[in-house]
């Protein structure tokens, strides 16, 4: 991936992967996570991505939602070939342990979550910034010396165009086979079918705390949920 395009950082590439993946029957999200790992594909998305995305992180000259598309590029497919026949990649990350971000906007525009230097834990995020030895006869930016942490203070990580598969998948039960225990096949099938709701506020930060993962509709039998919050229902029609 890195010989297809030097500008990948490692958490762009970790959900290339992700998204990839073909899922492989009877295996749920903890078992398998996406899926088995797709060269074929993650190549080829690499391959239609910008060559300059790190660089651009590095020099603070992307923003959320900007394009990820190289000029020449006209998006990618969601099949490819992989051992003896074509199948369909799962479509989805994973983001904080917790949430399944998917659709195509997730990796064909930008999301500060590619920054190599936010790690998101659950609810929590941080910035880590790396501290290099200096002195006579040692390049700069060569050799780390250690860390400095810091919290944000506000700050988006996915916009709002990306799908959330996260209420597909559901409250985690091994016996139900919901949540984390859902067959990750199964969720990729919902999402094929067009499964998922678009985010209407993205995934924001304030002070270090996910204040939204965005308002996202739910249904339940014959009726619908608004959930800001991931818990706390608003109301119902």
């Amino acid at each position: 991936m890195m010989q297809a395009n030097p500008g990948l950082t490692p958490p762009l590439i970790k959900a290339i992967l992700q998204y990839t993946a073909q899922p492989l029957a009877n295996a749920n999200l903890v078992e398998q996570g996406s899926g088995l790992l797709n060269v074929d594909g993650a190549s080829k998305i690499a391959k239609t991505l910008r060559a300059d995305i790190a660089s651009a992180i590095d020099a603070k000259t992307i923003r959320a939602g900007d394009s990820l598309l190289a000029p020449s590029s006209f998006g990618f497919n969601t099949i490819s070939f992989l051992t003896s026949a074509n199948g369909p990649w799962s479509r989805l990350a994973f983001a904080g342990g917790t949430q399944l971000p998917s659709g195509s906007a997730l990796l064909s525009t930008y999301q500060p979550l590619f920054d190599p230097k936010l790690r998101r834990v659950g609810q929590r995020v941080r910035t880590t910034t790396p501290i290099f030895w200096s002195g006579n006869g040692i390049a700069s930016n060569t050799f780390v010396k250690g860390f400095t942490e810091a919290t944000p203070i506000a700050q988006v990580l996915v916009i709002n165009r990306v799908v959330s598969a996260t209420d597909l998948a559901g409250t985690s039960s091994l016996i139900g086979q919901t949540g984390v225990f859902s067959p990750t096949a199964r969720i990729a099938s919902w999402i094929d079918l067009g499964g998922g709701v678009p985010m209407t506020r993205g995934v924001i930060v304030g002070n270090g705390l996910i204040l939204s993962e965005g308002l996202i509709l739910s249904k339940t039998g014959s009726s619908a949920t608004v959930v800001p919050n991931d818990r706390a229902v608003v109301g119902e029609n």
